[in-house]
């Protein structure tokens, strides 16, 4: 199958693919056509999904990451490689460094307002190329971040959300057209609002544990070989609707059909004036969830519905970050999309009572406990009040938002020999995939 091909602006696809009922995929040979660079356009006004001042569509040649990981430390040991550890600790009102020994009372320098500190470098086990900055955490402790390469930064993205070792190419690449488009749109958000135009590395963006090396061992080197090679064939490639950025949000498996953007980040469409896809069928997860009915129970080896026990502790901890006075005792769907996915849930308390958006309710009780909004039975049954002390068991299917590319199909479909093309223009439907040459610091 044709990829990206290294070196010139063309994005080539052999096989035209559509999904039909329950995931079947069918496949016809069509000629290969190249897809232009973005050419410059003028603009009467400069949107922060698109444009820098002279209209142009621009990458930014690097990134700086928060390691919310490391957040409060009160010390951090930095390997540079060869070289000797250093430990970074608060001193008075700011920073300092001490080379690490196995002394208790290190030899600390001068304090400074922040530390910078040239990679490659490792810290908790996770190694970083680019420049490392520590700083006093607002609160308490240390903060750091990371200022690296663009590409290195999708690169690591891409291993931390994907199981690479068994990846396909197709999977790779579309996964890093989308990382790279979502990156550039969140930083120049975050500008046009005053924010430090920086990422985090947790769920709030994308997942980021470091820089993939993979050199352990030959086979990790060919992993690692395999996932540079994919995001350098995608290098300036991103998903474009019109003349902006694409809304290309992302998540681990849809449950049968991905989410309208608007119906689950209503607060940014308004903010923003964003559009994102809207939501499509997905094949190969309807397909296996009608497996998993059939069966009556989680696949084996790829699991996509769960259970979770949310226990009275739990009720009584959301109940309490939602402001309703007490435990959540009932809860109920108020709306719901054409797939049956949660969007507004009704919550109550034996005192009060909530209409809200499913993702506060979801993240009040745990994302990675109430896994997403398709849920398919709950006992006590939904409007049903809770008695004292009994737990709630909610069965689902599906994991994330919904909203565009799904993970876990996206696996399927280019394992039937759909191009990562074919792929982002199927989960985000009306947009096209184009390559920005321009670059900016």
């Amino acid at each position: 199958m044709k990829r990206f091909n290294s070196g010139l602006s063309t994005f080539s696809m052999e096989l035209a693919c559509a999904a039909v009922a329950l995931g079947a995929v069918t496949c016809a040979p069509v000629p290969t056509r190249s897809l232009p660079a973005v050419a410059p356009k003028p603009a009467p006004a400069v949107n922060w999904l698109s444009k820098n001042p002279q209209g142009e569509l621009v990458l930014p040649r690097s990134v700086e990451v928060h390691l919310t990981d490391l957040d409060g430390a009160m010390s951090l040991s930095i390997k540079r490689g060869s070289k000797d550890a250093l430990l970074v600790a608060p001193l008075g009102a700011g920073v300092a460094k001490a080379v690490e020994t196995d002394s208790e009372d290190p030899n600390f320098g001068a304090p400074a307002e922040r530390i910078q500190i040239n990679g490659p470098v490792e810290i908790d086990g996770r190694t970083h190329r680019g420049l490392l900055t520590v700083e006093r955490h607002p609160l308490a402790g240390l903060r750091a971040s990371v200022s690296l390469p663009l590409e290195t930064y999708i690169a690591g993205v891409v291993a931390a959300e994907l199981p690479i070792w068994s990846a396909h190419p197709a999977e790779l690449e579309a996964l890093a057209i989308a990382a790279r488009t979502f990156s550039v749109s969140a930083i120049a958000k975050r500008r046009q609002d005053g924010e430090p135009a920086r990422l985090t590395d947790g769920v709030m963006d994308q997942a980021y544990r470091g820089s993939y090396l993979g050199a352990e061992s030959s086979g990790a080197q060919a992993v690692a070989d395999r996932l540079h090679a994919a995001v350098e064939r995608t290098a300036g490639f991103v998903v474009v609707r019109g003349d902006r950025l694409e809304e290309t949000r992302y998540h681990a498996s849809c449950g049968g059909h991905t989410a309208n953007f608007a119906d689950v980040f209503e607060p940014e469409v308004v903010r923003y004036d964003a559009h994102g896809p809207t939501g499509v069928p997905c094949g190969p997860c309807a397909e296996r969830a009608a497996e998993e009915q059939a069966q009556r129970g989680p696949d084996a080896q790829r699991p996509l519905s769960w259970v979770t026990i949310v226990d009275p502790a739990a009720l009584a901890q959301a109940g309490a970050k939602l402001g309703l006075g007490g435990a959540i005792q009932e809860l109920e769907p108020t709306r719901k999309d054409s797939a049956g996915r949660w969007l507004e849930v009704r919550v109550a308390s034996d005192s009060q009572s909530k209409t809200l958006r499913f993702d506060e309710l979801r993240a009040a009780l745990g994302y990675t406990s109430w896994k997403s909004g398709m849920i398919d039975a709950m006992n006590p049954a939904a409007g049903t009040s809770l008695s004292n002390g009994t737990s709630l068991r909610v069965q689902g299917r599906g994991r994330g938002h919904g909203v565009g590319l799904c993970q876990e199909s996206t696996r399927d479909y280019a394992r039937a020999g759909w191009s990562a093309e074919q792929i982002l223009k199927h989960y985000y439907p009306g947009t096209q995939v184009q390559r920005i040459e321009r670059a900016v610091p």
